[in-house]
């Protein structure tokens, strides 16, 4: 559910000098959003859980005559659960903790800078300064929304709005899944 625009505002108002006003606030669609990294990591996860279903059946039996049964059994049960939770993960979480995130995710556009507050745990606050901007780049959807990437995007991660959430993955600040895109896109270059 998106917040109201009052709420966005009073909850950036902390983090903005004494003479700034916000043009223009906003934050990710709220649900559940396909990205593109999704058209490889869906069929990803299944392989992944495929593998994770034939490993439980192929392995869920032991030699009980050998000597090293509990050891085996216990690394097998441990490297079974691992790879099931890697599954659940890969299929389910992602999405769960991906929908929570962008819930967590508010914008704000001043004068001088574009604000971005987000976190699940802890807030984050990045402050982007509009004129030393550089590489800023806009993908938009056929309905008006998308992403905006704010800077050079880096060549390791070839989808805009990749996962920022996931440890390790640090990407390019962007205001991702944005509702009137172009507009947005406009007032920051203007």
């Amino acid at each position: 559910m998106n917040r109201n625009s009052r709420d966005i505002e009073e909850e950036l108002r902390p983090n903005l000098d004494m003479n700034e006003n916000l043009l223009w606030i906003g934050q990710p669609k709220q649900g559940l959003v396909f990205h593109a990294y999704d058209s490889f990591l869906i069929p990803f996860s299944l392989l992944w859980a495929g593998m994770g279903i034939f490993a439980l059946f192929m392995f869920g039996s032991f030699d009980s005559g050998s000597t090293n049964n509990v050891s085996g059994s216990l690394f097998l049960t441990v490297w079974k659960a691992g790879f099931f939770c890697m599954a659940l993960f890969l299929l389910i979480g992602r999405f769960i903790i991906d929908i929570i995130h962008r819930k967590n995710t508010i914008y704000g556009i001043t004068e001088k800078r574009i604000i971005i507050k987000s976190g699940i745990f802890s807030k984050s606050i990045q402050s982007i300064d509009i004129k030393t901007l550089s590489g800023i780049e806009f993908n938009e959807k056929g309905n008006g929304s998308g992403t905006i990437t704010l800077g050079p995007r880096n060549p390791r991660m070839p989808f805009p709005g990749s996962i920022d959430w996931l440890p390790g993955t640090m990407r390019i600040p962007s205001l991702v899944a944005i509702d009137n895109v172009r507009t947005v896109y406009n007032l920051i270059i203007s």
